[in-house]
């Protein structure tokens, strides 16, 4: 369940969405995501530390002390280039990647962001609905998803902005 302070921070990014994709991917990812100094397990059995940040289990040993705000800050801004190359990759064949509304570029970053590019790229029938900008197919594709099941307050507030 998203906590009433994530859905305040969404719904106040909705209306940012224009102004710019970063500021807003980056606040989006921060309300779902929260904040952890330390190592945790996901809900997928991930170590995971900062704004969800997935850990390898090479790097386990670098984390055994609690992160600065500063270092998770570093590892959100990387992690969230790396999601939004990812999904301009899954999602933006053809040139459609420039074509999509903003709202639907951030909504394509976050979810690459929690599912990664090989999650996303198993959503074939939401690919196709990207790629014929198709916003309320894809919409529904999100709602009617395994992913929308784990994480149903997430999917529900993305697919409310794409």
């Amino acid at each position: 369940m998203i906590s009433s302070l994530a859905l305040a921070t969404i719904v106040s990014c909705t209306s940012a969405v224009t102004v710019g994709e970063g500021p807003t991917t980056r606040k989006m990812v921060k309300a779902f995501e929260g904040y952890s100094s330390s190592p945790y397990l996901d809900t997928r059995g991930n170590w995971t530390v900062g704004y969800g940040h997935k850990l390898h289990p090479r790097d386990l040993d670098n984390y055994t002390a609690p992160i600065l705000e500063e270092t998770a800050e570093e590892l959100l801004d990387t992690d969230i280039d790396v999601a939004r190359a990812g999904a301009m990759n899954v999602f933006g064949a053809g040139g459609v990647w420039g074509k999509l509304k903003p709202s639907a570029r951030v909504v394509l970053t976050v979810m690459v962001y929690q599912v990664g590019a090989g999650g996303a790229s198993r959503f074939m029938r939401l690919k196709k609905c990207v790629q014929r900008l198709d916003y309320i197919g894809a919409a529904v594709e999100m709602i009617d998803s395994r992913w929308c099941q784990q994480t149903p307050g997430r999917v529900r507030s993305l697919a409310a902005l794409i």
